[in-house]
């Protein structure tokens, strides 16, 4: 991960305008297509990109074993009328989960739908959630710092267009933006990805930075996965009014993006404690 320090919330906007103009020129070359920029907001600029899985202590969590867990509360959580998904059992999951879970692979949307739930609702999860807005990100990383710095890390999976499949180097399995799951998906503009590894035996969740480790024990195959690009921006906490007050003129705020009375409180306290002029 590539990590760049700004002074500025300017200059922020400035290298992204500039990030998005490089991927339309290769767009309008016939480069094949690029995929889109997600963003990821964080309120302390040295912590690391962290699944809440790996914060609750599974830093690496066999992807069968997580899915046997989630599959095993389930009927807890749909007997309170919180929702009905569509899963395999545990069985069937296991022997085609090999394929679904490959770079190119895809989940079922029920059990994608299932595991974006429980992201939404604070149960741990492989999952790690990205936005397609800077302004969304730049809100999660502003609103509250924990340090004296803040980052917006900036996702691009193939910027070149070439993605290849591959078992033995951690991939990063980008899940997208579509999927029925709690309203915050939506007005968050939000999307998932998930860090994965291939043993001999099993699929393991594992932190997205080894992703972009070097590959050091086999270097002939670091070509063929030098394929995401990752940008840490990291700003001063002292842009913090500046930002907010845009992104509140934009809305962006708590309650735009959470939709509860709890946000709303937020907010308010926010343009009236520290937004409001005399």
């Amino acid at each position: 991960m590539e990590e760049i320090k700004l002074q500025t919330w300017e200059l922020f906007e400035e290298r992204i305008a500039t990030l998005r103009a490089e991927r339309q020129k290769r767009v309008e070359n016939g480069v094949l297509r690029p995929s889109e920029f997600l963003f990821r907001g964080q309120e302390n600029s040295s912590w690391n990109l962290s699944t809440t899985l790996e914060r609750a202590g599974r830093t690496r969590m066999a992807l069968m074993d997580y899915y046997e867990l989630i599959h095993r509360i389930l009927s807890k959580i749909e007997n309170l009328d919180y929702g009905k998904w569509n899963l395999r059992a545990p069985f069937d999951f296991s022997t085609s989960y090999d394929s679904i879970f490959r770079p190119n692979g895809t989940p079922t949307q029920g059990e994608y739908s299932y595991m974006a739930y429980l992201r939404h609702h604070g149960f741990p999860s492989p999952l790690l959630d990205w936005t397609f807005s800077e302004d969304i990100a730049a809100f999660f990383a502003f609103s509250k710092p924990k340090s004296d710095a803040v980052a917006i890390c900036v996702y691009q999976q193939s910027p070149a267009g070439l993605y290849a499949n591959g078992s033995v180097h951690p991939f990063i399995k980008y899940l997208g933006p579509n999927v029925i799951t709690h309203p915050r998906h939506n007005l968050q503009q939000a999307s998932y990805t998930m860090c994965l590894r291939w043993t001999v035996a099993e699929c393991m969740c594992i932190p997205h930075e080894e992703a972009f480790a070097p590959n050091t024990s086999q270097p002939d195959l670091v070509p063929v996965f030098e394929q995401d690009a990752l940008l840490k921006f990291v700003l001063p906490a002292t842009e913090r009014i500046k930002v907010l007050r845009k992104l509140d003129a934009q809305d962006f705020n708590a309650f735009s993006l959470f939709a509860t009375q709890e946000s709303l409180m937020d907010t308010l306290a926010i343009r009236e404690l520290d937004l409001h002029e005399e």
